[in-house]
């Protein structure tokens, strides 16, 4: 009689906090909407504000209404220029924003 032991070594556990990620996503697309605002010379709206507008954007991209600038593309290319400029032109479309001060 033959006996074979075998070791399983456990699953790595799951990664609970959905929402946590989430809300790491938002932040980052927050910060790519700011410079991409700032490039086209607009002041971005109030942080409660444009965190609605990017969940907004996220909502629209998840039903590939904004086309290749899903958010895992933008998270996976955060420093692209087009990026940052389609979250600007995202938001411009949708609040009226002030010009910065000319410098």
């Amino acid at each position: 009689m033959r006996l074979h032991l075998v070791y399983f070594r456990p699953l790595p556990p799951v990664v609970k906090g959905r929402k946590r990620r989430q809300q790491l996503i938002l932040d980052n697309l927050m910060v790519m909407a700011e410079q991409g605002l700032r490039h086209m010379g607009f002041q971005a709206p109030d942080a409660k504000d444009l965190r609605k507008l990017m969940r907004l954007y996220a909502r629209s991209s998840r039903r590939f209404r904004e086309g290749i600038w899903t958010v895992e593309y933008l998270m996976k290319y955060p420093t692209f220029f087009d990026a940052k400029w389609h979250l600007a032109e995202f938001i411009a479309q949708r609040r009226d924003l002030k010009e910065l001060p000319e410098q």
